[in-house]
């Protein structure tokens, strides 16, 4: 078994500026994260039969979940630097957060079958998943 201690959502794509990020006009695709896809599909490669991953919290991407991350990064004093059109919550200090859909889960590890995914709720209104592959 490998487990993430904290968020799979934590791995920032290489390159991406905390200081020049522009909320108005840069807005960052994530149609593919390379350094997730990269970490976890070796990590997949790695387990043995029957084995599995467990990545402990997911934040689901919605706009209660996004407001909620932008909230706790302003109530610790930092400037958040992202808006709603994006999907992840990044501030000018260098903190960020993914948020997911089950479908770039699957987009962003194309070499596991979408049937070995399995998506438990952490809560009641839809702010996080545990999700084991």
């Amino acid at each position: 078994m490998i487990c993430t201690w904290f968020t799979p959502g934590n791995f920032c794509p290489d390159g991406f500026s905390f200081e020049q990020y522009n909320q108005s006009s840069d807005k960052l695709d994530l149609s593919l994260n390379t350094k997730f896809t990269s970490i976890f599909s070796k990590a997949y490669e790695l387990l043995h039969p029957g084995g599995e991953i467990v990545l402990g919290a997911c934040y689901i991407d919605n706009d209660s979940t996004r407001q909620k991350q932008e909230d706790s990064y302003r109530k610790m004093g930092m400037t958040v630097i992202t808006d709603e059109k994006d999907s992840f919550t990044a501030t000018r200090e260098g903190f960020w957060s993914q948020r997911f859909t089950k479908e770039k889960l699957f987009s962003y590890l194309p070499s596991i079958p979408p049937s070995a995914f399995r998506f438990t709720n952490l809560d009641t209104y839809e702010y996080a998943w545990q999700v084991r592959i």
